[in-house]
This record gives structure tokens, sequence and C-alpha cells, in this order.
């Protein structure tokens, strides 16, 4: 980034078609990868159209940057505040991952502003787990520099080894930001209470039930929650720990300094008043400058004033604090991560044997994307042979999405019988039915359960 190149980050939960993807998009010039991702890479076959470096091979030679190298770097290009620095992909609702491209100056404003809200200090031990493909692993290294402080990553998240970490470590800043990873921390049966006497606060999202019952398990030290997205590169507000306990278990708190946010009609995009709910607009200098090499994407999503809709809905009360009520755009959260359902319907409709595919709503415990994934292709894959694939927590879907499901099936029912499609025979699905015809592939119902969805 120092010699004018832009780094783009890859998830490491790619598979070999937004892999290949990313790289196409990024025009990527230099690929290092690890070993983990050693048959990713191969099977995206990209070693024609970009110089490929394997980390684990070269990582000796990165503690001895000579010299010479740190000269070189001195006299290379001058980059300036609107240079393209960062490109982090984040999922869009009907498409591959789009990749939100951030500046030199959008950087340092998102890592002082956050700084300035947590009060950080050199003294500060900032822990996360979250990645450094995403903004959420970027943020806390780039605060923790602005402020001096150190950062602290386990690598991989584990419950057991990040409780220890924070401990051995002495961390003051922990950042899980996810529900899902913090209960199995505080649920892990090494936990006490007075584990984390040195931290001062927790950040973290969740519903108001969960963080009061997350606060309740830690009460000595404070905890607030956040939010934000990729596009605004990461935090766009956050609470404060001096705030009341009602204010930090059910709102994200304010803006970080030098942001612009406004509720307004999703119709109209007029500004509606505190108490109110709609959908949050936002610009300011850590928002993304464009969808790289998108401009069709970038027109649509960014106004010529410069507002960003984020597509979720939420509410601001009279003291200035953004209250999170759900998501308006149709994105599943699965393990942290943006999964859209229009992806889901897409590549379960790939397989041969699949006609019909729903995506609907159903609770989960904790849940990730790498066994959200297994049990998509392992599903979908025992559907060859079988009539029906159906997991056991269908009975969870909630009745509306049911009968929404039943109105699909009738229809493709009805197309059948258009096309002269006869001798159906009927099989029992979560109270309804699902016609099976004879003599043309099985339109397999398929259900898989999610952390926050399942596919049917």
């Amino acid at each position: 980034m120092r010699l004018g190149a832009i780094a783009a980050c890859l998830n490491a939960r790619f598979k070999t078609r937004e892999f290949k993807h990313a790289v196409d998009n990024s025009a990527c010039k230099l690929l290092i990868y690890s070993a983990r991702l050693s048959d990713v890479v191969a099977a995206s076959e990209v070693a024609a159209q970009t110089r490929l470096l394997d980390a684990d091979a070269i990582r000796a030679e990165w503690t001895n940057v000579s010299a010479s190298a740190a000269e070189h770097y001195r006299a290379g290009p001058a980059v300036s505040a609107d240079t393209p620095a960062r490109i982090i992909y984040t999922s869009g609702t009907t498409a591959l991952p789009k990749a939100c491209l951030h500046t030199h100056g959008a950087l340092p404003h998102q890592a002082w502003s956050v700084a300035e809200r947590l009060a950080l200090t050199p003294t500060d031990r900032f822990w996360t787990p979250l990645p450094l493909f995403h903004t959420g692993g970027w943020t806390p290294f780039l605060a923790a520099q602005a402020a001096g402080a150190s950062l602290h990553h386990p690598g991989y998240f584990d419950a057991g080894a990040s409780r220890r970490q924070i401990v051995d470590e002495r961390c003051t800043i922990l950042f899980l930001g996810f529900e899902t990873l913090w209960m199995q921390v505080l649920e892990h049966p090494d936990y006490r209470a007075t584990d984390f006497a040195r931290a001062r606060p927790v950040l973290n999202v969740g519903v108001p039930e969960r963080l009061t019952a997350m606060q309740a398990l830690l009460p000595q030290v404070p905890q607030v929650s956040n939010t934000g997205c990729t596009e605004v590169g990461g935090f766009l507000c956050i609470g404060e720990a001096a705030d009341p306990l009602a204010s930090r278990c059910t709102t994200a708190g304010q803006l970080l300094a030098g942001m612009e946010a406004k509720i307004v009609q999703r119709d109209t995009q007029a500004a509606v008043g505190d108490g109110t709910p709609g959908e949050l607009v936002v610009r300011g200098p850590a928002c993304l400058c464009e969808y790289y090499r998108d401009p069709d994407a970038t027109n649509a999503a960014i106004d010529a004033d410069g507002w960003f809709p984020t597509g979720d809905l939420l509410v601001r009360n009279d003291h200035g604090e953004f209250m999170f009520l759900r998501r308006i755009k149709d994105l599943l959260k699965v393990g942290g991560e943006n999964v859209a359902a229009a992806e889901i319907d897409g590549h379960l409709l790939t397989h041969p044997a699949v006609r019909l595919v729903a995506v609907v709503a159903a609770p989960d415990t904790y849940g990730s994307a790498g066994s959200f994934r297994r049990t998509v292709a392992r599903r979908a894959y025992n559907g060859c042979g079988t009539h029906r694939v159906l997991h056991r927590r269908h009975r969870q879907l909630q009745s509306a999405a049911l009968r929404a499901l039943r109105r699909r099936v009738a229809k493709v029912r009805h197309e059948d019988s258009e096309r002269g499609i006869a001798g159906a025979d009927d099989r029992r699905v979560g109270g309804g039915t699902v016609a099976r015809a004879k003599g043309r592939p099985r339109s397999i119902p398929i259900f898989v359960a999610t952390q926050h969805g399942c596919a049917l």
C-alpha cells in the first residue's frame, strides 16, 4: 500500500467460484496465499494470470527486511488521501461478492474515530478473533496502530484457546463482534467471571435480550454494541462504556466523529424524525469510494450527494443513538458472514435434481459458514437418489414461510399440469404437500439449517 498498490483481501472461506471472481475482478498482479488455500488456488486456475507466492514459504524472509528495502519504500510514489488503498469483498443480494474500495484517507479516519470512541491508549491490548479479510479485523488493527496500542489475535477462533489468550496476554479491549462467538467463550467449561479482570469494554452485536444475558454473565465489564458495514469502512456507531445499561443493551450508540447518517423512507428517501423506523443511509470520509471496476453498481448504490443506503432498518432516539431493527435487504448472517439468499437459491438450483428452492428464516444456536456449506453440499448430493430430503428442524419454520412455500409448490404443480406431466404423487412437507411427478427428474425439496436461515 505504501507503494501505491491496492491490497485486495480475499475471503478465506471463498470457494472456487468466488475466489476466481475476486482475482478476476481485482485484476490481481500478485497473489499471496497460505497452504490452507492451496486447493482453492489450484482449482481456480489463476496461475496463468497472476504471480503466486506461498506465504508459508517466504515468511522467514519477511522478518529480515533490509535497509535497502526500507529505502525503496521511501522512494516509492507518494499517495494522497484519495489514492485507492484497500478492497474488501462483501456479499451482494443477487450476485457474486462486490469489491468495496476504500482510500488512504478512509482508513486512518476509521482508525482515529474508533480509537477516540474507545479511548484507546498505548497501554491497551486490543483483542479480536475477526479475520483481516473483513473490516472487523482491519479496524482493530488500524485503531490499535493509531493509538500506539497492541493488537492481539488468535489466528483461528477457538473458545477455549481464546479465553486463555485474553487472560494470559492481559487484553483490555475485547471485540468479538457476534454473539455466536462470545457465547461460546462465556459458556465454555473453563470460563470464570473473574477471567477478564483487565478488560474495560466488550464490543458485541446481538438482539437486546441476548446482549442483556451476556452482560449478566460478565457484570463487571461494560458491554457496548455497535453497527456498521463494509461499505462504511467498518464501524459507524459504537456505544460508550459510561452509557446506561439499557442504552448499551438496546442501541448501537452514537455516530463516530465525522460520519453522517439519517433515517429515511425507503420509497421516497425523505428523512423521518426520531422514533420513526426507516432505512439507514450514510455518508462520510470512511465510506467506500466505489465498487471496484463496477460503475453500474456504484452509481446504483451511491447517489449524487454521496449518500449510501445500507439496506438496514433502524430507528434513532432523541439521544442520537441508533437502534438496529432488522435487515431490509435479503441477506442472512451465517457465522458472521453476509450470505445472500439468492446466492443459496442459485447454487442449489445448479443441481440437476433440484427444481424449487426457497430460503426462509429459522433460529439456530451457533452454526458456522463451514458447517453450513458442508451441509448444503451433503444434502444436495444425497438428494440424487431420494424423493425427499428434509432437515429435522423443519418444524421450526414459521407458518407464514411455509404457506409461501406451498404457494410456490402449487405454482410448480400447475406448470407441470399445463406441460402435460401427469401421474404425480404427493409427499407431505411441514403440513403441506409437494408434488413428485413420475417420468421426469425429481423436484426435491431441500431443507438446510444455517445459523439464522434455512434453505428448503
